[in-house]
């Protein structure tokens, strides 16, 4: 069954996406299950959405207005941002650290989004991850942690965002800089988020 998309008015992004906006690097996504019978949601053209979008190839994105109007129209599930090595911004995924039921956030999660109290974060579509987007440049890193209880991403030029904005984690602020610290001292306590 195909999985429940958590976002809310796409035509109404918040004040700190609008850099976002602005450029054409956009692409619809829709729910697809794989042959293992796990779903994953690949980037598609919003002007020819049978075809897959490329995070390489500029030629495959569109503007925002585009793509929304794909998705308004049935053709995808969501709204992918392409980042490129031009963007001066980065985006952290933290994935599997949210219960969707109770809306509580695992505490190495919590810790992250305490870190990038200057930043933008939501809840990503799937409803159980979070995104922190910052101002930053980031050249050649592209980064990964998993373990049973952390999963982080950090994707630089050539990775694809989904949109959700869901739930804003945090404020409005866009910062230079990230660093962040993490303590997994008990990385199974949760904490609940109002």
């Amino acid at each position: 069954m195909k999985p429940t998309t958590h976002q809310t008015d796409l035509a109404k992004l918040p004040r700190a996406l609008a850099p976002l906006i602005e450029r054409p690097q956009w692409a619809i996504w829709r729910w697809t299950e794989q042959h293992n019978g796990r779903w994953q949601k690949p980037p598609f053209l919003a002007l020819q959405p049978e075809r897959h979008a490329s995070t390489k190839d500029p030629s495959t994105w569109t503007n925002y207005s585009a793509a929304l109007a794909a998705v308004q129209a049935g053709h995808g599930d969501g709204i992918s941002y392409i980042l490129t090595e031009a963007d001066p911004f980065a985006a952290i995924d933290l994935d599997h650290c949210r219960d969707v039921s109770t809306n509580s956030i695992n505490v190495w999660a919590q810790n992250f989004l305490d870190c990038g109290r200057h930043s933008y974060s939501e809840v990503t579509p799937s409803g159980s991850g979070c995104r922190i987007w910052v101002e930053a440049v980031i050249r050649t890193w592209r980064g990964c942690v998993q373990s049973p209880a952390i999963a982080v991403s950090l994707l630089d030029p050539s990775g694809h965002f989904i949109m959700s904005h869901l739930m804003s984690l945090s404020g409005v602020k866009r910062t230079w800089a990230l660093a962040l610290h993490m303590s997994a001292s008990d990385p199974k306590r949760t904490l609940v988020v109002p």
